[in-house]
């Protein structure tokens, strides 16, 4: 008779005996299902064995998994994103239903009791351990790779290149820094641009310092030299480094007047042209010129007596015409230029830095010109006529006149000197004109008139008399009279000017 109705507790709680088969239902009257919190395999619970997602040897724990009745397959699916399988489809035939089974944690094997007393076993074995490649071998004429397992499986991987056959070095040579490497197929490899480097290496103190020999200074330490190579310190003894010398450039300003312009009473005007002189510098090595210090000019500014806004222009002159007047007239100028060549010392290596771009002024207010009034005087004619009129002297700066009188006679320094005319006419019968001197009235500095008295010069200013303002020619003049007595000529000696 079937088992209708099972007291739980009493199976519970009764002492069943080590290795004692409980048969839940029976081989002709199966029951339909057992229902259970849980099922105990050799002790372990299924449901931890299943929740707890390992085995004994993989590491994996398993995250999950699906069953499909179809064929009675359980996946289960682990934490690295593999899979493990295990086969049920030998239940799918049994008509006998399971009543019972044990799990071997030893070798992996569950083995399920049906109804009939019969077994059924399940092979678990492959979760024991990992899946590992244990060797191979490759058959280099068909390209394909076979691995072993550590289950004993293999498996192939084809594809690889075939047909090729090994070409290694059987030897090679070394000459004048070029390397040639023999091949077995009889064909050479040449490698070329090599050199042969000998390190130099001490055991002396880093700090002991040299007295200097060839190219290697006084003071160099060991320190530096260690670790260089032997080719680069010979060429250090024998040809010491030599360093270019570095001239910066320059830059000059001229014009085409004289110094000195001559003023005259109405507008008076000039053709000017300032020149621009740009030295671009050198690079001088061992005395020979190696290259510029600074780049090409590229532009120059002009401005000045009577240019107004400054003119930039490429070409280095400017011509224009200007308006004089008395006292100075200034002119300026600047030059632009790009960036210079990069300096080599005497092995080649490059020295310091390319000079780079800029701009050079010349100095403010250096270029200049004076505009002046000319002087006059009765002056000596080579004869000793009466006075007959007056004579321009020579231009003479009002600005910066000349201050001492000269050491002597055949000394005149830059002062003016003045032969003035006989006093007394040529006959000798009666006066004539007196000796007379015109200075411009916008000297405002202290005329001195010195006469030579044989040995030295004396200051005879005071026997001439000022007269001013005097308009010679449209301008008006400062007018020195001679008061002494009357005199001939002063051919010798002569009068000389000086202001203080």
């Amino acid at each position: 008779m079937s088992l209708r109705r099972i007291d739980w507790t009493q199976i519970d709680t009764s002492d069943v005996p080590s290795g004692y088969t409980i048969d839940i239902g029976q081989l002709e009257t199966p029951i339909d299902g057992v229902y259970a919190k849980n099922l105990y395999l050799s002790g372990t619970s299924i449901i931890d064995l299943i929740s707890s997602g390992k085995t004994q040897n993989n590491p994996n724990n398993i995250t999950g998994g699906t069953f499909d009745p179809s064929n009675y397959q359980i996946t289960l699916h682990n934490s690295t994103g593999g899979t493990s399988s295990l086969d049920l489809s030998i239940l799918s035939n049994d008509p006998n239903n399971i009543t019972g089974g044990t799990f071997d944690p030893s070798n992996y094997q569950i083995t399920l009791y049906n109804s009939t007393g019969g077994t059924s076993s399940l092979d678990l074995s492959i979760l024991s351990t990992d899946m590992t490649v244990t060797g191979g071998t490759y058959n280099p004429n068909n390209g394909i790779a076979t691995f072993t397992n550590n289950s004993g499986g293999t498996f192939q991987v084809s594809g690889f290149l075939t047909g090729v056959t090994d070409t290694y070095i059987t030897g090679g040579t070394f000459n004048n820094n070029s390397l040639t490497l023999g091949q077995i197929n009889g064909t050479n490899v040449n490698v070329s641009g090599l050199s042969e480097n000998i390190i130099y290496t001490t055991t002396l103190s880093s700090g002991l310092t040299s007295n200097g020999v060839g190219g290697i200074s006084s003071g160099t330490t060991v320190a530096q030299l260690s670790g260089r190579t032997f080719t680069s310190l010979f060429d250090d003894l024998l040809f010491p480094t030599i360093n270019p010398t570095l001239n910066a450039p320059s830059y000059s300003l001229s014009t085409n007047l004289s110094s000195l312009l001559e003023i005259n009473s109405g507008t008076t005007t000039f053709s000017t042209t300032i020149t621009g002189t740009f030295n671009r510098g050198s690079i001088v090595l061992n005395g020979q010129i190696q290259n510029f210090r600074s780049g090409a000019a590229t532009g120059y500014t002009f401005s000045g007596q009577n240019i107004g806004t400054t003119i930039s222009q490429v070409g280095s002159g400017y011509t224009y015409t200007i308006t004089g007047q008395t006292g100075y007239m200034y002119f300026n100028s600047s030059v632009s230029y790009s960036v210079g060549p990069q300096p080599y010392d005497n092995k080649g290596n490059p020295y310091s830095t390319p000079l780079s771009s800029g701009t050079i002024t010349y100095p403010a207010n250096t270029l200049k010109v004076e505009g002046i009034y000319p002087l006059y005087a009765t002056v000596y004619n080579g004869s000793l006529s009466a006075i007959s009129g007056f004579t321009k002297l020579s231009l003479i700066s009002m600005i910066s006149p000349p201050s001492t009188a000269p050491s002597s006679l055949t000394s005149l320094g830059n002062g003016i000197g003045v032969n003035f005319a006989s006093e007394l006419d040529g006959g000798g019968n009666g006066l004539g004109y007196r000796q007379t001197l015109l200075v411009p009235t916008g000297n405002t500095k202290t005329l001195h008139i010195w006469l030579w008295g044989g040995q030295n010069w004396g200051d005879e200013v005071d026997n001439w008399v000022l007269t001013t303002p005097y308009s010679y020619n449209g301008i008006n003049y400062k007018k020195y009279t001679y008061n002494g007595s009357t005199r001939g000529a002063t051919s010798s000696p002569l009068l000389y000017l000086t202001w203080t």
